[in-house]
């Protein structure tokens, strides 16, 4: 009872310590998210044929996103709290620590997700209107 305390406590003193979805991270991490998403479908924002994607879809992007974003901030934390730990256990314990703060927070996750569909929105209409500018100004 009292190592599951103690990991209790680890998870918690990591949650509050980095501020893994303050205000910031979660904007970085919706900008980040549309960055890439626009990235995989330049083709089609170039030929006109680009469509928003569902909120489901742009949820994946996010937590696929936040995921990276955790693992980049709380695996050194774990490491530094207990040295010696084994990489099985390390990943067992930062998969834990994750899933756990996920379902706290899955508010975070809504809202972080509609503001990446929200910069989506307004970055691929700024691209889709410079697009058809050059277009334009080359062509006709």
């Amino acid at each position: 009872m009292k190592k599951r305390e103690n990991e209790d406590l680890l998870m918690d003193s990591m949650i509050s310590y980095y501020g893994y979805f303050e205000e910031y991270s979660s904007k970085r991490i919706a900008q980040k998210s549309v960055k890439l998403f626009i990235a995989d479908h330049f083709e089609a924002l170039c030929a006109g044929s680009f469509t928003l994607p569902s909120f489901e879809e742009m949820a994946e992007r996010v937590a696929e996103e936040m995921s990276g974003h955790f693992e980049e901030k709380v695996i050194p934390m774990i490491e530094k709290s207990c040295p010696g730990i084994s990489e099985e256990d390390l990943d067992a314990e930062a998969k834990e620590i994750e899933m756990t703060f996920i379902k706290k927070h899955e508010a975070l996750l809504i809202s972080t997700t509609h503001a990446a569909l929200k910069e989506l929105k307004l970055r691929s209409g700024a691209l889709e209107k410079e697009l058809r500018n050059l277009k334009r100004k080359y062509t006709g």
